[in-house]
């Protein structure tokens, strides 16, 4: 893996958006925090669909180029297909299928296990407003920890995220389209 694109987050640029400071994110590998809890909004599209679970000041959203670099932070992919929707693998699990590019060369070590889970939209927005690791982490245990290979995306639904590293998230599909899914989201590394 290329570490030379890996750093630990710094200060928080801003820029000014209609008289609101919105964060600047980076294309840089920032990587997650040990107990820091990060909430963030982010889209992905067939041209961005790697979902990479690092800090909130890197984009979330990344091309499939980016899995090599991104190596263990690359952790879900969003497939578009005309037929089926849209769809969530772990990156692992969409090598195995042969959904990526054999060149990329994967040395993917960590697992990402995804299962729907059963909370309602509002007991998902109060533990993402509240920074709720405690619970967050609780929900993502309590889930069945059974592979499941994909998972179609539909509004609404969220999803529980685990990683062999420690990270634990949930994350919540806002609009799901033939070519874009919005999501709002939190995760933790333990």
């Amino acid at each position: 893996m290329n570490t030379a694109t890996l750093t630990r987050p710094s200060t928080n640029t801003q820029r000014r958006n209609k008289g609101v400071e919105t964060p600047i994110l980076s294309d840089r590998i920032i990587l997650t925090v040990p107990g820091e809890y990060y909430a963030y909004s982010s889209e992905f599209t067939a041209r961005k669909p790697v979902y990479a679970l690092i800090s909130c000041k890197s984009n979330k959203n990344r091309m499939t180029t980016e899995i090599t670099n991104l190596g263990d932070n690359a952790n879900l992919l969003f497939l578009f297909d005309a037929s089926r929707g849209v769809t969530v693998f772990s990156v692992r699990e969409a090598s195995d299928w042969g959904i990526l590019n054999d060149s990329l060369q994967l040395t993917i070590r960590t697992d990402t296990l995804i299962t729907e889970t059963k909370i309602s939209v509002e007991e998902f927005n109060n533990i993402r407003e509240k920074r709720d690791t405690k619970m967050l982490v609780e929900i993502c245990k309590a889930v069945p920890q059974k592979a499941t290979t994909f998972i179609s995306m539909k509004p609404n639904l969220v999803i529980s995220v685990i990683t062999s590293d420690g990270k634990y998230g949930l994350f919540l599909v806002k609009e799901v389209s033939k070519s874009s899914i919005k999501i709002d989201a939190c995760h933790v590394l333990l």
